[in-house]
């Protein structure tokens, strides 16, 4: 193993390159002007050097998508990168972007819960403007902890140009033996570096990510001029998709991790806790059946997305809700934060089949009766196939104090061949917002 280390800037951001393979896997964290304080921290961590170190003893937590929760793994409980970090904590979400995450950080971390090792993965193309928030505001709670983003490219990236740009998920399920499980670098031959491209993402945004909170980069080094070289070693981390790691895949990013804490010789002593930046209220009782944040004049009822698989949970939107009997379907919500707007997204449940379920209105209205928002829940994912979802809309603004949510079923529902209501399966108050929909498949 080779390290480069080069220091810049004031306040401890650090850039450490490490290759591993032939210097094939870069390690980086980087910063901007002088290194004092940057070098006075490693100067501690090694004047502590311990030979009997172990990373045994450390508490683990992870934040991420369908890769970090172990999607195509036939156990992630056991194999995914987070369970074999000491069995990890880990808070991924299927499909999910960092939004969810950076608005909901106190509901998932909770009040009391110290961790000395923080991970965060996010397929690259979600590196949005929340990596910022999300790292500022665990370095912010977790001021000595270990925060590492992973920046890890995979194969379907890479496409083939002499077949319409291809990509190399399609290519490689096209060409392999159906028989093999593992991955058959065979199916490059007879292709050249030419012939591939790679459409490399900005990483600029996670860099700057890491560089204002603190954290390391781990990364696979950029193919460059060995697009096939790179697709043959790299490819044996993945599932046949080209976009998941396999088991082998998630044990190599548990020793890169393992092997740069050991790096560092990471001292848990010093893990401690600080304030939360912001705290916020995020619920899902899709699991549950339960609340605890807020409170609803609507049945709770049980049921089974795609009418298979394990129990869920939701608060049913029925239809021929009357105002002036005071049967509207109703949520109250409070919002804590003094003089300081919330907002408001809510998470139901949605699928492709336009006669599965009927849309619905739903409404914010004040202390004082006035409407602050509104938004109809569109019950239909475009092009969703036979799926049936959880999705997440921005309903809009909350005053501080307390509110309630009214819902309306919007249309007749006589003609559904399914559900006559809507089923509300979540609901995350926070003082930040992104996008109208955030992605997170519960």
């Amino acid at each position: 193993m080779t390290i480069t280390s080069t220091f810049k800037g004031q306040g401890c951001w650090r850039r450490c390159c490490c290759f591993v393979f032939g210097m094939l896997l870069a390690i980086s964290s980087s910063s901007s002007a002088k290194k004092t304080s940057t070098n006075r921290r490693l100067q501690e961590q090694e004047s502590n050097n311990n030979t009997n170190w172990t990373w045994n003893n450390l508490k683990f937590i992870t934040f991420g998508g369908s890769r970090s929760y172990g999607v195509g793994l036939t156990n992630p409980a056991d194999s995914s990168f987070s369970a074999l970090l000491n069995n990890a904590n880990n808070k991924a979400i299927r499909n999910s972007t960092p939004e969810y995450s950076a608005m909901c950080l106190y509901s998932m971390v909770g009040e009391y819960h110290l961790y000395d090792v923080i991970v965060v993965e996010f397929l690259r193309e979600h590196a949005t403007g929340a990596m910022m928030d999300l790292g500022l505001r665990l370095r912010y709670r977790f001021p000595h902890a270990i925060l590492i983003f992973l920046d890890y490219w995979y194969p379907d990236e890479f496409y083939y140009k002499p077949e319409g740009d291809k990509s190399f998920g399609q290519f490689y399920e096209e060409r392999r033996m159906p028989s093999y499980d593992v991955f058959q670098p065979e199916v490059l031959d007879g292709t050249n570096e030419g012939d591939w491209g790679y459409q490399a993402y900005n990483r600029a945004v996670l860099q700057e990510a890491a560089d204002h909170s603190n954290a390391f980069v781990l990364e696979f080094p950029e193919p460059n001029n060995k697009k096939i070289d790179s697709l043959k070693q790299y490819g044996t981390l993945y599932l046949d998709d080209m976009r998941h790691f396999n088991e082998v895949g998630h044990a190599f990013v548990r020793d890169k991790i393992v092997e740069l804490l050991a790096l560092i010789n990471y001292d848990s002593s010093r893990s401690r806790v600080g304030e939360f930046e912001s705290k916020d209220h995020c619920e899902l009782w899709y699991e549950t059946g339960s609340m605890s944040n807020f409170q609803s004049n609507m049945e709770m009822i049980q049921f089974k997305p795609n009418n298979q698989g394990n129990t869920k949970y939701a608060l049913e939107v029925k239809p021929g809700e009357n105002e002036s009997s005071g049967t509207r379907n109703a949520i109250d919500i409070f919002n804590p934060w003094g003089e300081d707007e919330a907002y408001l997204y809510v998470s139901y449940m949605a699928t492709a089949d336009q006669n599965y379920y009927p849309n619905a209105l739903a409404e914010i209205m004040n202390s004082h009766g006035e409407t602050t928002a509104s938004y109809i829940l569109n019950t239909t994912i475009p092009n969703g196939g036979d799926t049936e979802i959880v999705t997440n809309y921005k309903i809009g603004p909350v005053d501080p104090g307390n509110s309630v949510v009214h819902l309306r079923i919007l249309e007749d529902t006589t003609s559904l061949t399914e559900h006559y209501g809507v089923y509300i399966v979540g609901l995350m108050l926070t003082s930040h917002q992104y996008h109208e929909r955030i992605a997170a498949d519960f």
